[in-house]
């Protein structure tokens, strides 16, 4: 048995697989899995001479295509202690297996850690792991109610992770096989099921953004993978939660209406999520949306960081 297995979904991108790969120790007691979902041409076939003794090549041979398909095979050829996951095109930092392994020997669900992120077109830090940094620096700071709910269900994303691979199977822990949002619900009921954590401000992963890392079909098919990803994920949240903790992350349905803006749906597309969002019971409005309004640096960030998203994308 392996103290830690990285499972990595693979799709077109051999040049930055080949930098993840390096960014991991070459030793016996790491099992690197990579899963290849259905590119161009196969990474085995590139790196199997070089990679073949260390890492194990799988393919998605099934007929649902994307990560989370991926990441489910690669959980079910895990033979690790530990579980992280890590993109393609992102890498591990030097030193982070040294960081890591002070846990191994630990009774932890899951150790949250700090990422970090890199514009790879002006080599400048980015800002993809700002929204984990300020929850995990909240939590570190504050250690109450609120800090604890944030962490456990505002980091949707699965890397920057350390899970114990004896509680993602007591609790089959599986992601969503769909072509968007396929960490969501994993990552929420990871949040909700978890007893014993701990939050790390050390960084080990980074994040990376290049020309054409952000690959989206902005059709309506996405968008609606996404919009039932947010109404399973409101619904488990409203089922388990207390009141007063589901009120306190403040889900409602306006999240989905903005999505739908930023998809550039048509009037009626939008009606109809509106429709459907009601249909499903979910809250609309709150008097924090009215707040929302008026709050100009939170608008000045989301706008911000939206224009940033548009120099990365590439729409097929």
């Amino acid at each position: 048995m392996h103290n830690l297995s990285i499972i990595i979904p693979h799709y077109n991108s051999i040049n930055t697989l080949i930098r993840l790969l390096n960014s991991i120790p070459d030793r016996d007691d790491i099992q690197v899995i990579v899963v290849d979902d259905k590119s161009d041409q196969n990474p085995y076939e590139i790196l199997s001479d070089e990679y073949a003794r260390r890492v194990l090549f799988l393919d998605n041979q099934t007929e649902k295509k994307g990560a989370g398909t991926c990441r489910n095979i690669g959980l079910s050829n895990a033979t690790g202690k530990w579980v992280l996951f890590a993109d393609a095109d992102d890498y591990f930092l030097d030193g982070f297996y040294d960081i890591i392994r002070e846990f191994f020997n630990t009774d932890y669900d899951i150790i949250f850690f700090c990422p970090t992120s890199i514009d790879e077109l002006t080599g400048k830090l980015s800002t993809r792991h700002r929204r984990t940094e300020r929850y995990i620096n909240y939590y570190l700071n504050h250690h109450d109610q609120t800090a604890e709910l944030l962490l456990r269900f505002k980091l949707v994303t699965p890397w920057s992770k350390l899970i114990n691979f004896e509680f993602i199977n007591n609790h089959n822990i599986r992601f969503d096989e769909v072509t968007a949002a396929n960490d969501v619900m994993f990552s929420t009921k990871v949040g909700h099921l978890m007893h014993n954590f701990f939050v790390s401000k050390q960084v080990i992963y980074c994040i990376t953004r290049s020309a054409g890392s952000l690959t989206v079909s902005p059709s309506e098919a996405t968008f609606d993978t996404r919009l039932q990803v947010f109404i399973d994920r409101y619904h488990y949240l409203q089922h388990y939660l207390s009141k007063a903790n589901f009120k306190l992350l403040d889900l409602n349905g306006w999240y989905m209406i903005h999505y739908a803006f930023l998809y550039r749906l048509d009037v009626k597309k939008i009606a109809e999520t509106y429709r459907t969002l009601r249909k499903n019971k979910i809250s609309m409005w709150n008097p924090g949306n009215f707040k929302l309004l008026f709050r100009t640096k939170r608008i000045i960030r989301f706008l911000e960081a939206h224009k940033e998203t548009q120099r990365f994308i590439t729409k097929k």
